[in-house]
C-alpha cells in the first residue's frame, strides 16, 4: 500500500496544479510515477533476496 500511495502522490505532485498542469495524467506519466515510487526496485530486490 505504501508504494501505491507514493505513486499517486508522485503523479499528482509532478503533473497536478503545481506541476505540468495537464488536464489528465497520461500512461507515460503514471509509469514514471511508478518508477519514482521505488516499487520496481523493491520487487527486484525481494526476488533476488529470496533466491528466485
Amino acid at each position: 500500500m505504501e508504494y501505491f500511495a507514493f505513486t499517486v502522490e508522485n503523479a499528482l505532485k509532478k503533473n497536478g496544479v503545481h506541476g505540468d498542469q495537464g488536464d489528465w495524467i497520461n500512461k507515460n506519466q503514471w509509469r514514471e510515477a511508478i518508477r519514482s515510487s521505488g516499487y520496481v526496485e523493491s520487487e527486484i530486490y525481494m526476488a533476488v533476496a529470496q533466491g528466485g
